[in-house]
C-alpha cells in the first residue's frame, strides 16, 4: 500500500528533479534540443512507436510526463500534445523544454486518477511509461477509468510497467545484490536484514502483475492486450546494462520458443482499445 506520506515523499523528489532540470535547462537550452527518440532505450520502444504510428495529427496525452521529453519529441513529429504530471517543478521545467524546442506541447499540473480539465472522448492515444507502479492499487482503477473517459471512440491506451508475476521467482531473483554498491539503483540482498529493511523504506514504486493490469481494464474496454518484455534482461544489473540490446534479443527468442517464460518478463506493454 502507497500512503498519502509515501506520495508526499515521491513528489518531492520529483519536484526536486523538475528544478534542477529547469536551472540546466534556463542555464543553457542547447544542450536540451531534442532529436532522437528519448525512449529508444526501452525494450517496448519499437512495438510502442508502431503502435501509435502514424504520429502527425494525432491527439496525444502522456500521463506523468515528468521533464516533458518524450511528449516534446512526439510534438516534434506533428502530434499535437499534452503531458499531465503531479509535480509543478517537473512542468514548468517541461514547458521551457518546449520552449527550447520550438514546439506547440501543453503541460498541465494535475493527478492522472481525476483528470477533471480534459472533456470526454478528446485524445486518440493515451500513454504512460513507468507510471502505475507508484500508484495503489485503488489509484490504478481511477486512472485507467480516467483514461477511458477521455479516449475517442477509437482511441488506445498504452502503458509499459516494470512487472513480477511469480513470487517464488522474485524471492529468488532479490536473494542477490544488483548494482553497484552506493549507487541509487544498487538493490541489496534480502538476506542483508538491515540494509533490505532500508532499502524497502524509501521505495516509490510497488510490484504490479498482468492479473492487475487486466482488471485495471476489465468491463471498460473491448480489447487488453499485453506484450511482455525483459527475462534474461534482468541480468543487466549484475553483468552490466551495456549488455542490455544483446539480453533483449536473446529474451525475444526465448518468448518464441518457450511461451511459458512470458510470465516471467520483468515489464509488459499493456494496451487497452475502446
Amino acid at each position: 500500500m502507497i500512503n498519502v506520506a509515501e506520495k508526499s515523499v515521491d513528489q518531492e523528489r520529483w519536484n526536486k528533479l523538475g528544478t534542477e532540470r529547469l536551472k540546466k535547462i534556463e542555464q543553457n537550452s542547447e544542450d536540451y534540443i531534442i532529436s532522437d527518440c528519448p525512449i529508444h532505450y526501452l525494450g517496448c520502444y519499437k512495438e510502442l512507436i508502431e503502435l501509435i504510428s502514424p504520429i502527425q495529427g494525432k491527439r496525444i496525452l502522456e500521463i506523468g510526463c515528468g521533464t516533458g521529453d518524450f511528449s516534446v519529441w512526439l510534438a516534434k513529429q506533428g502530434a499535437i500534445v499534452t503531458g499531465v504530471d503531479i509535480g509543478a517543478d517537473l512542468i514548468a521545467g517541461a514547458k521551457v523544454l518546449a520552449k527550447a524546442n520550438q514546439v506547440e506541447c501543453k503541460f498541465q499540473q494535475g493527478d492522472i486518477t481525476a483528470l477533471q480539465f480534459v472533456d470526454p472522448n478528446t485524445y486518440d492515444i493515451v500513454i504512460g511509461l513507468s507510471i502505475l507502479h507508484h500508484l495503489s492499487k485503488a489509484d490504478v482503477l481511477k486512472a485507467v477509468r480516467e483514461c477511458h473517459r477521455i479516449m475517442n471512440a477509437e482511441g488506445i491506451a498504452i502503458f509499459y510497467e516494470p512487472i513480477e508475476n511469480s513470487k517464488i521467482f522474485d524471492f529468488i531473483q532479490n536473494l542477490f545484490p544488483a548494482g553497484k554498491r552506493g549507487s541509487s539503483c544498487y538493490r541489496p540482498s534480502i538476506l542483508q536484514r538491515s540494509a533490505w529493511v532500508k532499502y524497502i523504506e524509501v521505495l516509490d514504486d510497488r510490484t504490479m502483475t498482468n492479473q492487475e493490469l487486466i482488471v485495471a481494464g476489465r468491463g471498460l474496454f473491448s480489447n487488453i492486450r499485453i506484450s511482455p518484455y525483459g527475462f534474461l534482461h534482468r541480468l543487466g544489473r549484475l553483468i552490466g546494462n551495456y549488455h542490455c540490446n544483446t539480453l533483449m534479443t536473446f529474451d525475444a527468442f526465448l518468448f518464441k520458443v518457450l511461451p511459458p517464460l512470458k510470465y516471467y518478463s520483468q515489464s509488459v506493454l499493456v494496451e487497452y482499445r475502446k
